[in-house]
Formats: C-alpha cells, sequence, structure tokens
C-alpha cells in the first residue's frame, strides 16, 4: 500500500517553487487545506498564490485523480495515500 501523494505544480508555479514535483509522506486521509498547509513549508508563498481569504482563488485548479476539487468538496477534499494531487495557478488573460 502506497504511504505517500504525489503532488505536481504547473504553469508559472514550475517557475517559483521548485522541485515541481515531489512526493509528500501520508500515512492517513488528510484534507487539502491540510495539503496546503504541509506543502506552504516546502514552498514558501504557495498559499497567497493559491488562496484568498482562506478560499481557493477563482481560476485555480487543484485536481485530485483527475477530477477537479471544485467539483467534489474543495478545500474539504480527503487526501488519501496513492493520490496524485494536480496544481494550476490561476490563469491570466487580457
Amino acid at each position: 500500500m502506497e504511504r505517500s501523494i504525489k503532488v505536481r505544480l504547473f504553469g508559472t508555479l514550475r517557475l517559483k517553487f521548485r522541485p515541481w514535483e515531489m512526493e509528500v509522506p501520508l500515512t492517513s486521509p488528510m484534507k487539502l487545506r491540510d495539503l496546503l498547509d504541509l506543502l506552504e513549508e516546502k514552498y514558501p508563498g504557495l498559499k497567497e498564490t493559491l488562496l484568498s481569504d482562506g478560499e481557493l482563488r477563482k481560476g485555480v485548479i487543484i485536481l485530485k485523480g483527475g477530477q477537479n476539487v471544485w467539483h467534489l468538496k474543495g478545500l474539504e477534499t480527503e487526501i488519501s495515500p496513492g493520490d496524485t494531487i494536480v496544481i494550476f495557478p490561476p490563469g491570466a488573460g487580457g
């Protein structure tokens, strides 16, 4: 049984945070909000990029096993050992 999750960063996050792909030890389920707290220790400033007033910023895409967490439980989505989390920053247009 897997005892970690994979986290992958895309877009401008790859330029700002290294390594852009990592495995995070995880022995029991946790919520996405808790995972972002853990990632903030490794990537200071990540939460500021992804969150506003403690909630996901508009345009942020976080996938858990290919499913957008906006369509699951948002920051309350459960993350379990073996999951893959993919994070895209808010996009910009003009």
